[in-house]
């Protein structure tokens, strides 16, 4: 028997594991949904005796899911013309399969426009399209420079607590630089492990209050991370908005208007 699941990590081999797995997840979300609708209890996924019976009710999902407006991805393997490009759906069309003047069963196409070129179209079944929201989307802040934040995980903050106020100096699509907003430690601008890099911070070296014999020298050097959070990239997902650790809020909108100011 073929289930639904086996279905798409056998088609979709292209895909990341991490997409097809949330491909899994939306069509068993909606299938629960549509089935509370009629007050019928979602019982799982059937199973199929052939991989073309599972393919068939995966397309069908997939073409009910889909709206216009929706941009998608074209999923077609050996055809480089349309493979993994994006595509606007215009419309969608079901029509009749008719043989000696008989329906027998009916085709659902998808009607598509490039969003960038308006003679770039395609016309395509269900079976060919992957909705572009079907991609594990990664959670986080929306964070613009000299935005306040604090940092969730420890391994991004060496040396400062939970508590610890830092504003944003880089913001990117999944990652930020910051760099404390009271600094606690000594740095070195050139003393860090990316000394000629061309992001914020690369060249930091943190120092950490303590020291130690240098094997070179026998001298008392100073030690402290080099990897820090002035050089790490830190990715959005483990930011908090101060205020949600009782830090005041006024004080903090004042604080963020006065960096903006360049103050």
């Amino acid at each position: 028997m073929i289930t639904v699941e086996d279905h798409i990590n056998e088609k979709y081999t292209e895909l990341p594991v991490a997409r097809r797995e949330y491909m899994i997840k939306a069509l068993r979300e909606y299938t629960e949904r549509k089935d509370k609708n009629s007050n019928l209890k979602f019982g799982g996924f059937p199973e199929f005796s052939s991989s073309y019976m599972a393919g068939n009710y995966v397309d069908s999902l997939v073409y009910q899911m889909i709206k216009p407006g929706q941009i998608v991805i074209m999923y077609t393997p050996g055809d480089d013309r349309f493979h993994m490009k994006k595509y606007i759906i215009e419309k969608k069309k079901t029509s009749n399969i008719t043989l000696n003047k008989e329906t027998v069963g009916k085709r659902s196409m998808v009607h598509m426009i490039s969003p960038t070129d308006k003679n770039d179209t395609a016309l395509a079944s269900p079976n060919y399209v992957v909705p572009t929201e079907w991609k594990p989307k990664v959670e986080g802040m929306d964070v613009e420079v000299n935005d306040l934040v604090c940092i969730k995980e420890r391994q991004y903050r060496p040396g400062y607590d939970a508590k610890t106020i830092f504003k944003i100096v880089r913001s990117g699509q999944k990652y930020v630089r910051l760099e404390p907003l009271t600094p606690k430690w000594e740095i070195d601008s050139e003393g860090g492990y990316n000394p000629n890099g061309k992001n914020p911070g690369d060249g930091v070296f943190q120092y950490n209050g303590k020291e130690r014999i240098s094997k070179k020298t026998g001298n008392m050097v100073k030690t402290g991370w080099k990897k820090n959070c002035y050089n790490m990239d830190i990715p959005k997902h483990v930011l908090v908005n101060p205020k949600d650790l009782d830090h005041d809020a006024e004080a903090l909108d004042l604080t963020k208007e006065l960096l903006t100011m360049g103050f």
